[in-house]
């Protein structure tokens, strides 16, 4: 059984990067994180305000990663 709870705050730090292509794959490991992690979801509501004010919308792949991290979260 994988320890989930460890990871959610290294990943709130992991999609702050100012680095475009490590972010971006922040992002993705925070969807997969996310999907496969379902009973602790709540740790993950500390980044639903980065995620919407400061994720760079103006680039597509950044724009369709968010908009699936969010919905998976609801």
């Amino acid at each position: 059984m994988i320890n989930f709870e460890m990871y959610g705050p290294m990943l709130q730090d992991m999609i702050k990067d100012s680095n475009l292509i490590g972010a971006y794959e922040a992002l993705t490991c925070l969807h997969t994180y996310v999907k496969f992690a379902l009973d602790i979801k709540a740790t993950t509501f500390a980044t639903h305000n980065f995620l919407l004010e400061n994720v760079q919308t103006n680039k597509p792949n950044f724009r369709d990663i968010a908009l699936k991290i969010i919905l998976t979260m609801l």
